[in-house]
């Protein structure tokens, strides 16, 4: 005979949420019916079964019915009802457009870290697969310097399997992480995960995705302005939320001519300033700035020699400066002075 604990057994998700409403009808309908001692446990079994009847909406795409549920739980929850019901609110707040949602991801963090108590839930790992990707998610739409992070954390629980892919049924923001996760990596400054991203991608992910991985994986220099409007096709249509948040075409712009860079690096040992800014679609001052991020991120070593207005690839990094170059040939100048006298 089936017991509370084992509805989640059951397959078909509209079946599973009726049965959970019985019985939390018929507990609420009998409450008053039974003793004392009892009263307890048939609150705490009906408000595990409410929490996970929440669940049951989340699956079946009701998301407004899910967060009408969530609001009225009870404050007093056991710490596992607790969790649920708070990476709950998370993921229904982003299917929703709630502004609340960075808030509620800061909510979950204190329950998600408590220790064994909270790990020891049956499902566990689940819950923890949807903060990880509803964090990202609020991250990337806050900041567009937490991209990289990002990416690397939708695409995680995107490519996992097991708890992921009942993770990823939950809410459709998960199941989209590894979509996601390419849109952030496009936009993105070069980095080993991005390069991760773009060359793992599974078969089953959207055209224009394959298209935008076809791309960052080419060898050939790409335009600026046909990458520019390739991302902002690709973020209206995989994620208009993100869309709204940033400057799309600019943050393509930029990532582009990073890569563009690493491909020119690996054509040319040597590049005038004012050959790499024209075929980057860019002036030479933003050229030198992201050659000298590039730098410093570990992408490549190069040597740029302002004076001379060329870069040199390969070998110890060195930016030569107007000021650099003064203090060198002053210093030389008074070398020579010295042994002439």
């Amino acid at each position: 005979m089936m017991n509370a604990n084992d509805i989640h057994k059951v397959t078909d998700i509209d079946a599973r949420y009726r049965m959970q409403t019985l019985i939390i009808d018929t507990i609420t309908e009998e409450f008053d019916d039974f003793s004392d001692e009892l009263l307890p446990t048939l609150t705490e079994v009906r408000t595990a079964v409410q929490v996970k009847q929440c669940e049951s909406l989340c699956l079946l795409g009701r998301f407004n019915d899910a967060a009408a549920g969530l609001r009225g739980l009870p404050s007093a929850l056991s710490s596992y009802d607790t969790l649920r019901a708070a990476v709950l609110r998370l993921g229904v707040a982003i299917e929703l457009g709630d502004d609340t949602a960075p808030q509620l991801a800061a909510d979950v963090i204190p329950l998600i870290s408590e220790g064994d108590q909270a790990k020891a839930m049956p499902d566990y790992a689940v819950y923890d697969r949807v903060f990880t990707s509803g964090r990202a998610t609020v991250l990337a739409i806050q900041d567009s310097t937490k991209f990289v992070s990002a990416a690397d954390d939708l695409f995680r629980v995107g490519r996992g399997r097991g708890a992921a892919s009942s993770a990823r049924a939950l809410f459709p923001f998960v199941a989209a992480g590894v979509t996601r996760a390419a849109v952030l990596a496009g936009l993105s400054s070069a980095t080993p995960v991005q390069t991760k991203i773009m060359s793992n991608l599974p078969k089953d992910v959207p055209e224009d995705v394959v298209a935008l991985s076809t791309v960052y994986r080419g060898k050939e220099v790409f335009s600026a302005t046909e990458y520019s409007g390739m991302m902002v096709r690709l973020a209206a249509r995989h994620w208009p939320t993100l869309s709204t948040a940033h400057d799309i075409p600019a943050l393509a712009q930029a990532a582009i001519n990073e890569r563009n860079i690493i491909v020119l690096s690996a054509v040319f040992s040597r590049a005038p300033l004012a050959k790499l800014a024209a075929q980057l679609e860019s002036d030479e001052a933003t050229v030198v700035t992201r050659i000298e991020r590039m730098m410093t991120n570990g992408r490549f070593t190069a040597r740029i020699d302002l004076p001379a207005g060329h870069v040199t690839f390969g070998g110890a990094a060195r930016v030569q400066t107007d000021e650099v170059w003064t203090a060198r040939t002053q210093a030389a100048l008074e070398t020579v002075q010295a042994v002439s006298q």
